[in-house]
This record gives C-alpha cells, structure tokens and sequence, in this order.
C-alpha cells in the first residue's frame, strides 16, 4: 500500500502591511466617533452655558452650580475650556416667565431646579415637566400656578423632592392624586397653602410612595390629619399642631 502524501489546508494569515492597515482603519475610525462625541459635547456645554448666563441675568440673585465630573473628564474640560453640564439652578424674581422657562430643557443634566417668586404660571409648569432629569422641584411664592400644575408635575417620573409653598392661592389639592404616578416622591411640601382643606385629604391620601408629607399651614382641619395618618401609615404627616 503506497502512502499517499498528506496535503495540509495551511491558513491564510494576512500580511503585515494588510494587518497594519486593518488596526488603523479601526483606530481612525474609534478617532472619529471621539471627536464627534467631543464636538457634541462642547456645542451642548455652549448652549447650556448660554442659557444659564441669560436666565440668571434676568434672575435677582439667583445662582447655579456645576455637576461633578470623574477626574480624566475635567482635566479633559479643563484643556479645552469646556463649561461643566449645570446641575442646580435657582431662579428668583418676577422677570422670569413662562417663556424662560422653555429653555430649560436644553439643560439635559438639570437635577435641581428651585423658582422664587417667579411670574410663571401652568404652562411655565408644563415646560419644567420637560426636562426628564429632574429629581428636585420648588416652587415657592409662585402665586400664578393652579391645580392644572399638578397634571404636567405628574409626568415627571424621575422627581423625588416636590416643594410648593408660600401661599400660592390657586392650589386648593385639586389634581394632586396625579402625583400617585411618581414612584420616587419621597417628600411633598404644601406648607402655607391655605386654600388647601379638607377636601384634598382623599387625593392626598392616595399618594403611598410618600416619605414625608408637609401640610403645615394649610387649611386642614386635625381630623383630616388624622385620616392622612391613618392612609398613608409609612409617611411622616407634618402639620400645624405636629
């Protein structure tokens, strides 16, 4: 029996210089996408900037501050001069309108957002609801918003920290069960709202997610503090007589 010759299927390795091409192919085009996200970011952070400086011109004393970056981000903001994403801002004083309040959301990194005797109103609310990052509401001394404001804070469903105050005299509690739809609200804050009575106490009582509620000032009697207590037994009721 004659032996047959064995024939080897030997791969096929591409050459250097084929290779070499390949990973720089593959690095130039890792390049690129980095200098684009660079370049979209810098844009946004001029938009934002922007906005900020206009808004707090308008604002009497109103101020912001800056996210946290990892360390090799600010040195990377640092070296091109890049302004950090705004994570609070506080706005206060009556030349801040509804229309101000339509930029917000080119602020994509906006947490915190607090408005001090500002001459908005519902609609300016539903231009907050807008921005999908906020985890911290105040309105305070806000006396042009009503109970339709509760519809659009409703859709806000990152809001942890919800603060109405200051006898705003349109916000009775009407519309308040649309909250029951924020599943992080830990803390609402009606203090000094003395439209509000006996009546809000069952839709106030369907909020369960609650860690703490805030009635003080309000026009709740003790018995509907009693029946807050009683629905809502996880959540710390404050009231005049706590």
């Amino acid at each position: 029996m004659n032996d047959m010759p064995l024939k080897l299927n030997r791969r096929r390795w591409p050459s250097k210089r084929r290779l070499l091409w390949s990973v720089g192919r593959v690095a130039a085009g890792g390049l690129c996408i980095f200098l684009t996200l660079l370049y979209l970011a810098c844009r946004q952070a001029r938009i934002e900037q922007e906005v900020v400086a206009d808004l707090l011109s308008k604002s009497a004393g109103g101020r912001a501050s800056v996210d946290s970056l990892p360390t090799w981000r600010n040195r990377l903001y640092d070296l091109l001069g890049i302004p950090r994403p705004v994570r609070y801002l506080n706005l206060r004083g009556k030349q801040i309108t509804d229309d101000d309040l339509a930029r917000l959301k080119s602020l994509h990194r906006l947490e915190l957002l607090s408005l001090d005797e500002c001459s908005i109103t519902d609609n300016g609310v539903r231009e907050i609801a807008k921005v999908p990052t906020l985890r911290s509401l105040s309105l305070v001394a806000c006396h042009g918003i009503t109970d339709t404001s509760f519809i659009y804070i409703g859709r806000m469903r990152s809001l942890q920290y919800l603060d109405i105050c200051w006898f705003p005299p349109k916000i009775t509690g009407r519309n308040i069960e649309h909250l029951s739809a924020l599943p992080n609200l830990g803390t609402l804050h009606l203090v000094d709202c003395p439209a509000m009575s006996d009546d809000a106490v069952e839709a106030l009582a369907s909020l369960k997610q609650l860690d703490t509620l805030d009635i003080r000032g309000t026009a709740i009697s003790e018995d509907g503090r009693r029946r807050l207590e009683i629905a809502l037994p996880n959540t710390i009721v404050l009231s005049s007589d706590f």
